[in-house]
């Protein structure tokens, strides 16, 4: 079953320390927080949740956990250390995804946890949002 996707864009007060942001994310299912500048649009998140919930469903997901299928969807590779690399929140402006039973619930937990605004995904062109898109769906093709 299709769960609920919440795609909120945050900038937050100051960068939240690493160990927060794990320990948050480990406490919460089917969540993930993205280095903004990994995201060209909030189609190419829908798209990847989708495509990381079809791939458990069929069982042909290449990471045993959601969220980490998630972010290797979002970075286009097939390996976890890179993946992170390239997704991992490296200033303020970060992207909240969660994709759990209830996702409003998690990100209201979130807002109590963390101090932030929320923006918007910055612009990207349509070019670059269906690289990233096909790059979800065939990162794992060899």
């Amino acid at each position: 079953m299709m769960e609920e996707i919440l795609v909120k864009s945050v900038e937050f007060k100051k960068k939240p320390k690493e160990d927060k942001v794990i320990k948050f994310l480990e406490d919460q299912e089917k969540t993930q927080l993205v280095n903004q500048n990994s995201i060209k649009s909030k189609k190419n998140v829908l798209h990847a949740v989708k495509e990381t919930e079809k791939a458990y469903q069929q069982n042909r997901e290449i990471s045993h956990v959601p969220h980490i299928g998630l972010i290797l969807r979002i970075a286009g590779t097939r390996q976890i250390k890179d993946a992170i690399k390239k997704v991992k929140v490296k200033d303020k402006n970060a992207v909240f995804i969660c994709f759990n039973s209830n996702p409003e619930e998690t990100w209201e937990q979130f807002k109590n946890e963390f101090s932030f605004k929320e923006t918007e995904i910055p612009k990207s062109s349509e070019t670059e949002i269906k690289e990233q898109t096909e790059e979800a769906s065939t990162f794992w093709i060899e």
